[in-house]
């Protein structure tokens, strides 16, 4: 994914600026290219509403596309998280 592209809900964010592997809930513009997300550890399932700029994301290890909706009512997401 190019650095400078928007997070999306669905998605999982993995890399040294987080614990766990972390699920976008929410997000919104923040201005200045920053945006403001609602996330969940895939593991702890404890939310979080931070604020990336250009510089977060590019520390990112990894992004994963999102997870199609069917796939959650039938699988743990903790499978696709390791």
């Amino acid at each position: 994914m190019p650095e400078d592209a928007a997070p999306h809900e669905g998605q999982i964010l993995r890399g040294s600026l987080f614990s766990e592997p972390m699920r976008v809930e929410t997000v919104r513009a923040g201005g200045d290219g920053t945006w403001v997300l609602g996330l969940v550890g895939v593991s702890s399932e404890r939310f979080r509403k931070v604020t990336l700029g250009a510089a977060d994301v590019r520390a990112l290890d990894q992004w994963r596309e999102v997870i199609p909706e069917y796939v959650k009512d039938y699988v743990s997401l903790n499978a696709f998280a390791a």
